[in-house]
């Protein structure tokens, strides 16, 4: 019995000491994480206030003045330039009247789960193919009715026949395009297609994805009623479907058969014209713009790299130093490059802001901007919904942050309560502590971040940092009293 006891014993400690080793980490890591939330939070509220500043509205009905050129402009009403739009590898699939028509491809195949020493295989969806299996510890059967040639990224057979059509897969959508969608006089470039359309698979900042998901445009799923020439009608389902390619004609062959390891499912999603709203940089006809970079996440920071930059690509070819070594030249791919365009389009707006926040002010690169919005709103509406959309991100790692503190003290507390364990005197401790938790976890998680703003507003910091512990020292001073 007593050896029994000498274990528990044993246990109880090294259990209470990884709790107690947790508690230590959360404490020490979330500071760090209230930090950047709030280093992401001031970033983009500079970005946004600078842009706002200088940001002009303009009406696309009308056809653009060249004084308006490298302007930060705010343009809405109809997306249009709509056409006919197939999937070239399924003809039968097509849409009206639409700018964009996206493909999505999944494979049913196994995924080997592991917990601790035990591992087990699940069926699941996935957007990109297991080229390799082998390293699974049960290889029995595994994936096995499906093969890949050469190019991971392109399946051509599953398994029930050699003849396969390739098929994308990866987070990137095949994507059927609209040759110039257009807003008023001005055309929309690619990349802000995909991102007013798609942008959570093509931006994953959190700081902006908040942001996107407030913003994305609309999409309608392609329905199976206007699917034509198909033989089973009804086992196609909400624009899901359970088909296996392996024809050389590139058709789609349905066996009817239950879905098995190997068994491809595509869904359509298509944009039609609708109301939008654009603040980005005008751009007249035949000035080169880097207008296929997207939003602020490129790692060019300065103005005049962007345009040295330009230029390079349209005499040599696009090449810009990356990272630390300002000697080694990356070669981005095509798409990548700058552009010119025949029309009026947009591009990022290079921010300029006020750097510091007492005299002398400078200035300083804040980043490239674009905004979009569905429907016709003002510029002061679409600054409006992107200050909250960065304060709703900021709120939610704020929770984050003040419950990973509050488990924090908990766990560190915790062994000491243990001592009296199974008598009503750990109870009462417990209880005790939890408020102690949730004074310290509130005191902190306040003054970490009144911390990270210091250097923004240094007064405002200062009085809260000093509020806060003054108030938490009056409470702890008054706690003893209590009892």
């Amino acid at each position: 019995r007593q050896l029994y006891e000498s274990d528990d014993n044993k246990d109880c400690l090294a259990d209470e000491g990884c709790r107690f080793a947790v508690g230590l980490t959360l404490l020490c890591l979330t500071p760090l994480l209230i930090c950047w939330n709030e280093h992401q939070f001031v970033r983009l509220e500079n970005l946004y206030n600078a842009a706002r500043r200088v940001v002009r509205d303009i009406s696309s009905s009308t056809t653009p003045s060249k004084t308006i050129d490298g302007e930060f402009v705010c343009i809405n009403g109809r997306l249009q330039g709509e056409t006919t739009l197939y999937d070239n590898l399924f003809p039968m699939v097509k849409v009206d009247n639409a700018l964009l028509l996206f493909r999505e491809i999944e494979i049913l195949q196994y995924v080997q789960i592991q917990k601790k020493d035990n591992y087990r295989l699940e069926e699941q969806w996935c957007r990109t193919p297991q080229v390799d299996p082998s390293h699974f510890k049960d290889k029995k059967n595994v994936n096995g009715n499906w093969a890949l040639f050469s190019d991971p990224n392109q399946i051509v057979s599953t398994g029930r026949t050699l003849n396969g059509a390739p098929i994308e897969f990866g987070d990137n959508l095949k994507t059927f395009r609209a040759n110039n969608p257009f807003v008023g006089a001005f055309r929309i470039p690619d990349a802000l297609m995909d991102e007013i359309f798609q942008g959570e698979r093509h931006v994953h900042r959190l700081g902006e994805l908040e942001l996107i998901r407030a913003s994305q445009g609309k999409l309608e799923a392609y329905k199976p009623g206007r699917f034509q020439n198909m033989q089973s009608q009804e086992l196609v389902m909400e624009g899901v479907y359970g088909c296996h390619v392996g024809r050389r004609d590139h058709s789609f062959v349905y066996d009817g058969n239950e879905e098995t390891i190997g068994t491809i499912r595509m869904k359509w999603h298509y944009v039609k014209p609708q109301d939008i709203t654009v603040a980005a940089e005008a751009v007249s006809p035949g000035r080169p713009s880097a207008m296929e970079y997207g939003s602020i996440s490129r790692n060019i920071h300065e103005p005049n790299a962007m345009r040295e930059m330009i230029w390079n690509d349209l005499e040599t070819g696009f090449s810009a130093g990356k990272g630390g070594d300002g000697n080694k030249m990356a070669l981005l791919p095509e798409s990548e490059r700058c552009t010119t365009c025949d029309h009026w389009t947009v591009t990022p707006y290079a921010v300029m802001g006020q750097t510091g926040c007492l005299p002398p002010y400078g200035e300083e690169f804040l980043g490239h901007l674009w905004l979009y919005a569905p429907d016709s709103i003002a510029s002061w509406d679409l600054f409006n919904r992107a200050f909250r959309a960065s304060a709703r991100c900021l709120w939610k790692v704020r929770g984050l942050s003040y419950i990973l503190l509050f488990f924090g003290w908990c766990l560190v507390f915790e062994p000491i309560s243990n001592i009296f364990r199974g008598t009503l005197l750990q109870s009462l401790l417990s209880l005790t502590f939890a408020v102690f938790a949730f004074v310290l976890a509130t005191t902190c998680c306040v003054s970490w971040t009144a911390l990270s703003r210091i250097t923004a507003r240094p007064i405002q910091s200062i009085l809260i940092i000093a509020t806060v512990w003054a108030v938490t020292l009056e409470i702890v001073h008054l706690l003893p009293n209590d009892d």
